[in-house]
C-alpha cells in the first residue's frame, strides 16, 4: 500500500506498507484523514516514479501505531501542478511524479491494447490551461473508462481535470504523462 503523507505545514512524505502488512492497516488509513504515527522508520526514497521530492519514506511497520489527533487545516491538499512547458520541454525529473490540471478540449476513443499479457483501456487527451498552452496525455485501464464516462455525461459542461501522481513518459519523441498511480482523479464541471 503506498500513500503520500502530509504534515501541519504541507511538507509530504512518501508512506508505504509492506504486503504482508496490508491487512493489519488497510481499515486504519483512508484519504483524508489525520493520524498520529509512532513506531514506523525512515528510510532514502530511491527508485523511479517518486511521489514526493522527499530525500526518505516513511515504512510502517508490525508495531506502528495510529491514532486519531486534530485535523489538519482543511486547505492543505499537497497538490502542485507543474506547468505544461515543463513537461514538454523535458526539464522536469523524470524520476518524480506530478501533479496536472486543465480543461479536457480533445479526446479519442477508448481502445483496448494488449499491454503485459491482458487486454487494457487506453483513452488519449489534450488537455489546455489558463495560457492556452496544450499537453497530451495517455490514461490507462479504470482511469481510462472512468475520465470517459465524466466525459459523455457531461452534458454542454466543461471538464476540468485534476491528475495527481502521473508519469511523465517519453514516447516517439514526445513527452506525454502516463498514469503510474494515481492517489486522486476528479473532475469539475463547469
Amino acid at each position: 500500500m503506498e500513500m503520500v503523507l502530509a504534515d501541519s505545514k504541507g511538507d509530504m512524505i512518501h508512506g508505504t506498507v509492506k504486503k504482508e502488512l496490508v491487512s493489519q492497516f488497510v481499515t486504519l488509513i483512508s484519504q483524508g484523514e489525520t493520524k498520529l504515527m509512532v513506531n514506523f522508520i525512515v528510510t532514502v526514497a530511491a527508485g523511479s516514479y517518486l511521489p514526493t521530492k522527499h530525500p526518505y519514506r516513511i515504512v510502517f511497520l508490525p508495531t506502528t501505531r495510529l491514532r486519531m489527533c486534530d485535523a489538519l487545516p482543511s486547505n492543505l491538499t499537497g497538490l502542485d501542478p507543474v506547468k505544461y512547458e515543463s513537461i514538454k520541454d523535458g526539464s522536469l525529473n523524470m524520476d518524480y511524479l506530478v501533479d496536472v490540471i486543465g480543461q479536457i478540449v480533445e479526446v479519442s476513443h477508448v481502445k483496448v491494447v494488449f499491454v503485459n499479457g491482458k487486454d487494457t483501456q487506453k483513452l488519449s487527451l489534450e488537455l489546455r490551461n489558463h495560457d492556452d498552452d496544450r499537453l497530451l496525455m495517455v490514461l490507462w485501464g479504470k482511469f481510462a473508462t472512468d475520465v470517459n464516462d465524466a466525459i459523455q455525461l457531461r452534458g454542454e459542461h466543461m471538464i476540468i481535470c485534476v491528475l495527481r501522481f502521473g508519469k511523465i513518459k517519453v514516447w516517439k519523441g514526445k513527452s506525454k504523462p502516463r498514469q503510474l498511480y494515481i492517489l486522486f482523479l476528479s473532475f469539475i464541471n463547469y
